[in-house]
């Protein structure tokens, strides 16, 4: 949730993820999260790419038992992206 009105990069972003999702979708592409590399290029240069889900999965044991989860990963404000 952000506080404030979307920037023309978020209106781009939300369009180009939009769009490709339904490509993956219309192609029959499952089981993938649809991605955009290259962000700091051009709208012209940013590459998609369909990650398969599996490629994401670890094993975690949760109450004893094995299972199947994503990774939570935090966002650290002080990487050199957020910094410029």
């Amino acid at each position: 949730g952000r506080s404030c009105l979307p920037t023309n990069f978020d209106a781009n972003y939300g369009y180009a993820l939009g769009m490709f999702s339904s490509i993956c979708l219309r192609d029959r592409l499952t089981g993938v999260i649809a991605s955009i590399q290259n962000l700091r290029g051009a709208i012209d240069t940013w590459r998609f790419k369909a990650v398969p889900i599996v490629q994401l999965i670890h094993f975690e044991q949760r109450q004893g038992k094995e299972k199947p989860v994503i990774q939570k990963t935090l966002v650290d404000l002080h990487q050199p992206s957020y910094l410029e």
